[in-house]
């Protein structure tokens, strides 16, 4: 048989195998994942006050609000996991190896949803939630960055190693950043609910906020190092020597303080602190 007829079935195997590969696996932001895995959970009492709690190892997480009234919960990794409906005990979570874990437990109880993810297979979560659902996520590494949107419920949020997106929500947030190398909170609002509270913090990554012309809010800005607050708004400027009032007083001295009150009516709050990270505060286009 002819060497180059043998030589180029060869190659076309190859390149079935390789093409067989990719139809096969999943990809998310740029990466490949070569298992998916789709639960559908459904809150016990849907005229009730909803909530979501994710505490996760590894990962990045994207939760939406939705028109559903239960949680589609979508996940992909690089290894098949076992999802199983239990608590991970504290003690458990502390004291286990997770470095081979395969577990994710998904349960629901109260009307709380709980995900809980110790596996580093896990390579990102999409989580559709009804918009009113409180969210409470914390991430020790985001493998790109924790994203919520669209969402009115409050919002109380942490990630260890990785960057925060908030787009389009209403109800008071509290977002938190304490890696030491430069990932940021990136949030955009519409519109705020009446006297809602709203907190932001990181190390050294940057705070940039997007907010709208027509907002009744007082922002108070805490910084370390001067030239690092940037805003679209007129504002006031402290840097006389003085402890912060906002939650991480303890951590500063002779800080530099921003403020903005916008429009009149009954404020929504907000407070944002940085020690290295710059802050910016943009007016919306829209």
């Amino acid at each position: 048989m002819n060497h180059r007829y043998i030589e180029s079935i060869s190659k076309l195997k190859v390149l079935f195998i390789l093409a067989f590969c990719l139809a096969n696996s999943f990809s998310i932001n740029g990466q490949q994942s070569e298992f998916l895995e789709r639960k559908t959970v459904e809150f016990s009492e849907a005229e009730k006050e909803k909530n979501l709690y994710l505490d996760m190892d590894h990962g990045s997480v994207n939760i939406s609000g939705s028109e559903n009234q239960n949680a589609e919960i979508i996940i992909y990794s690089s290894q098949k996991l076992d999802i199983y409906e239990r608590m991970i005990p504290e003690s458990e979570g502390i004291a286990k190896d997770h470095s081979k874990s395969v577990e994710i437990n998904i349960i629901e109880k109260s009307n709380k949803v709980y995900i809980q993810s110790h596996s580093h297979f896990v390579d990102s979560i999409e989580i559709k939630i009804p918009k009113r659902t409180n969210i409470f996520a914390h991430i020790y590494v985001g493998k790109d960055a924790l994203q919520v949107k669209n969402i009115n419920g409050d919002i109380d949020i942490g990630v260890e190693h990785g960057p925060i997106i908030i787009d389009n929500v209403k109800g008071s947030v509290q977002a938190t950043v304490f890696s030491f190398y430069g990932e940021g909170i990136f949030a955009e609002y519409s519109s705020f609910l009446e006297s809602s509270i709203h907190y932001f913090s990181t190390h050294s990554g940057p705070i940039n906020l997007t907010i709208p012309d027509d907002s009744s809010i007082s922002i108070t800005s805490y910084n370390k190092k001067e030239g690092k607050f940037k805003s679209d708004f007129s504002f006031e400027k402290d840097n006389s020597s003085q402890k912060s009032k906002s939650k991480d007083e303890s951590k500063l001295n002779n800080v530099i303080k921003h403020s903005i009150s916008l429009n009149e009516g009954k404020k929504s709050e907000m407070s944002i602190f940085s020690i290295n990270g710059e802050v910016t505060i943009k007016r919306s286009t829209n």
